[in-house]
């Protein structure tokens, strides 16, 4: 058993509980745009040219993580959502 489990043998239940409230405060649809913007200023959408960017970009995948949408068992749903995007950009007004 590791020291963190002995120390806070209930952290499995506190984690289940952080995450249940993150996903149900980015479900909302101002949580949405929220999430959308911390989700860009941390270089999610971006190619990675710098190690701060890579750093930046890895909490944004452990937020994602937080919320319960970036998980193995949800590889299937992502990969549907990102093909549902248009395959070349929106023309601008």
């Amino acid at each position: 058993m590791s020291i963190l489990n002995r120390l806070f043998p209930d952290r499995g239940a506190q984690e289940d509980e952080v995450r249940k409230a993150y996903h149900l405060l980015f479900n909302s649809v101002h949580g949405q745009k929220v999430l959308a913007h911390m989700l860009a200023e941390l270089h999610f959408f971006d190619e990675i040219s710098t190690e701060e960017e890579r750093i930046l970009s890895n909490y944004a995948k452990r937020l994602l993580s937080n919320v319960g949408a970036w998980q193995g068992m949800n590889v299937p749903e992502v990969v549907k959502a990102l093909l549902r995007m248009p395959i070349t950009p929106p023309e601008e007004d």
